[in-house]
């Protein structure tokens, strides 16, 4: 096997030695290909038989030789010039104290207080800071509601996004709030929350600004608060810290392993789109009531509090009603609807894969939302009448939450788009993407036939979609004269487009 792999990896040096692979390069390069294929093919036979045996040897040989090929890429391309991109922004967090959202007191109720809205933000339901006989405080990504549980209305909102404190779906920064007299006091930690959870403060410390509320002095109606005070907080031995760290002690135990209710009935909950609160609240200790928000079913309309008492099992319900009237909410649904992402230039093979990717209405999950596609092409092949285009296919769908444009979902590609002109126009007649898991190599090179350099691009691609990603946005904001300056992925903050 030593051997086989110091032959093939001399093959492809070999093969791409040039600066400008002439054909029998290519060919060479075609036939190193064929042969790793046939070997990886031969260990993964062996390693179905045997099961225990990973052919770490030809994954290392397909490293090499990937990496060989991306040094010839980089020098030469394909279709001569690469762009010069942007650099790599997403996936990151930076503290502030706060910034411009463009979110009313209306947006930030209807996005954080809706579960209907609120899921595709948030894993679990939002989380509960503080709760006594007449108020509730739970917060989400999208805002904190304080609301009144005598009166049953909503008592005083804060955007969580314009203070820069919603990190509940982070996996690097946590948001925390507590109230100690009559104050609501709210920041951010940081660690490795893959590894822990938010409650473990030895594993944490203090990060970025905190800032605090009066609750003695609410408007009692849907109206947001203003904050009293803010600062920096970057000390463990800080009594703000201490007082967060000992009030999250006291008050949270696991949802999941600390309530029966919870355990029972998760997976029904799931399959009906609901959730639940990662941690339970606990009014006064470790024998308290757990109670948590739960988000019954996809389509609900409002969230329910639930508390389980542990010691006789009694349950609880309470509807959380925030009274949003629902033409308010259809209105501003449909004043933040998105439109049809269509391609600005003048190609119009490209305009046709636009309009063909365009999400269709059976295709939107949330209301509003749009497709910004991303597309990356390495070379056009023209034959018989029929145009293909292979490129590097990504797609990011958004909806739009005050200045910003939020991503629900995405995806990313290699792909090869067939085009026929019909009546003088560019029609999409097929999409042809890689199959998944261990078709995925074969299925490349299939779609790449004859163009070696191409399959090396495609299998493994550049990582410059951040810049490129960035410039689709700024094109679509621009051309649909849209008043959006951010946008922001799942867990992460959100991302300057100026």
């Amino acid at each position: 096997m030593a051997d086989k792999m110091k032959h093939e990896i001399e093959n492809i040096s070999k093969a791409i030695d040039g600066l400008s692979p002439s054909e029998e390069q290519r060919r060479k390069m075609w036939q190193s290909i064929e042969a790793a294929s046939a070997v990886e093919s031969n260990e993964a036979d062996i390693a179905k038989t045997h099961k225990d045996r990973k052919p770490a040897k030809m994954r290392l040989l397909r490293q090499i030789a990937v990496i060989a090929a991306a040094v010839v890429l980089v020098i030469v391309g394909i279709g001569g010039k690469t762009p010069k991109i942007l650099d790599a922004e997403s996936g990151y967090v930076y503290a502030a104290e706060s910034r411009d959202t463009g979110m009313s007191a209306e947006e930030v109720l209807i996005f954080a207080g809706s579960p209907d809205l609120s899921g595709m933000n948030d894993v679990y339901a939002p989380v509960i800071h503080y709760l006594d006989d007449d108020i509730l405080i739970f917060g989400s990504d999208m805002g904190m509601i304080i609301y009144d549980r005598t009166a049953k209305k909503v008592a005083g909102l804060i955007d969580m996004q314009a203070i820069c404190s919603s990190y509940y779906n982070c996996d690097s920064v946590k948001t925390h709030a507590y109230v100690n007299d009559d104050k609501l006091i709210i920041y951010n930690t940081e660690g490795n929350f893959q590894e822990t959870r938010w409650t473990r403060h030895d594993l944490q410390k203090p990060w970025g600004y905190y800032h605090i509320y009066d609750l003695g002095n609410l408007p009692g109606e849907a109206t947001l608060l203003k904050y009293e005070e803010s600062g920096l907080l970057n000390s463990v031995e800080s009594e703000m810290y201490k007082l967060g760290r000992a009030y999250d002690e006291q008050h949270y135990v696991d949802a999941f392993n600390d309530m029966k209710c919870i355990e029972e009935d998760e997976m029904k909950l799931l399959d009906w789109g609901g959730s639940y609160s990662e941690f339970a609240y606990l009014r006064n200790g470790s024998d308290d009531i757990r109670n948590v928000i739960v988000k019954e079913k996809w389509e609900s309309e409002n969230y329910i509090l639930v508390g389980e008492n542990p010691s006789s099992g009694e349950i609880t319900k309470e509807k959380i009603d925030l009274n949003i009237d629902k033409a308010s909410k259809a209105k501003l649904l449909e004043k933040n609807k998105l439109p049809v992402c269509k391609f600005s230039g003048n190609d119009p093979a490209m305009a046709a894969i636009y309009e063909h990717e365009a999400l269709k209405p059976e295709d939107i999950y949330y209301e509003g939302e749009t497709m910004i596609p991303v597309l990356k092409e390495y070379m056009r092949e023209e034959k018989d009448g029929e145009l293909k285009i292979f490129a590097q296919y990504d797609y990011y769908n958004y909806v739009k939450r005050g200045n910003c444009l939020v991503s629900t979902s995405g995806g990313l590609s290699p792909a090869c788009f067939y085009l026929k002109k019909t009546g003088g126009k560019y029609v999409v007649t097929k999409c042809e993407f890689p199959q998944d898991g261990e078709y995925y190599t074969q299925s490349i090179k299939e779609m790449t036939k004859g163009h070696p350099i191409l399959y090396f691009r495609m299998i493994s691609p550049k990582d410059d979609s951040a810049g490129r990603r960035k410039n689709a946005i700024r094109s679509y904001v621009e051309s649909n004269n849209l008043d959006i300056k951010y946008y922001k992925d799942f867990g992460w903050d959100p991302i300057p487009l100026y």
